[in-house]
């Protein structure tokens, strides 16, 4: 029989006093509120949408985890900040680039799809919005600094997030960021896949 853990790993990570990630954004904006809403987007309601799950399952919920290494080189490297900002679709302070110089925090944005950004920019694939707005997860991203075997300095996210269902974070992932196709542009020409310069999750 396959054993149920088949490998365990300790990662190291710390908090930022200004909650931004590497590249130096603000980060987990629109995070789930602790509120009302937390539980029903983070844990297993079998008298609810998730009916298939088993009983045991009740009131728990689905972690998930990535190991996302960052390319600072890369992001330096853009032309100017402008750039920069129009990669992750908001300034470092958090505002939205369409909702620039109006004062609105983040947890008060619209719902309305930002048509406004790029659509490769990560707040644009990660957080679309509209008819899209109830799939959403809850997770914490704890950036790390590590040296490798042969004295290269990575650094990235511990990314990890809970959800009801891991069809949550199905959707966030692979039919968002990593989606050629998402969004869809009226000229039909495909966006690509997220422009945060990143090498993808090293582990999960």
């Amino acid at each position: 029989m396959t054993p149920d853990v088949q490998r365990m790993s300790l990662e190291r990570g710390y908090q930022r006093e200004d909650e931004t990630e590497p590249f130096g954004y603000r980060d987990g904006l629109r995070n789930v509120r602790p509120s009302t809403r937390r539980p029903h987007h983070v844990f297993v309601h079998r008298d609810g949408n998730e009916l298939d799950e088993p009983v045991w399952a009740d009131g728990g919920t689905y972690m998930t985890y990535l190991k996302i290494l960052q390319r600072p080189e890369q992001f330096a490297a853009l032309p100017d900040d402008g750039a920069r900002d129009a990669t992750i679709g908001r300034l470092k302070d958090g505002t939205r680039l369409d909702l620039v110089g109006r004062g609105i925090e983040p947890h008060d944005e619209s719902a309305d799809v930002p048509d406004g950004l790029p659509p490769t920019s990560h707040v644009r694939k990660a957080g679309p919005r509209g008819p899209h707005d109830d799939n959403q997860i809850f997770r914490r991203g704890l950036p790390f600094v590590e040296t490798t075997e042969d004295g290269q300095v990575r650094i990235g996210l511990n990314f990890c997030s809970f959800q009801a269902t891991l069809a949550q974070f199905d959707v966030v992932f692979n039919d968002w960021l990593m989606s050629r196709q998402f969004p869809p542009q009226q000229s039909g020409a495909d966006p690509g896949v997220d422009a945060s310069p990143r090498s993808g999750p090293a582990a999960h």
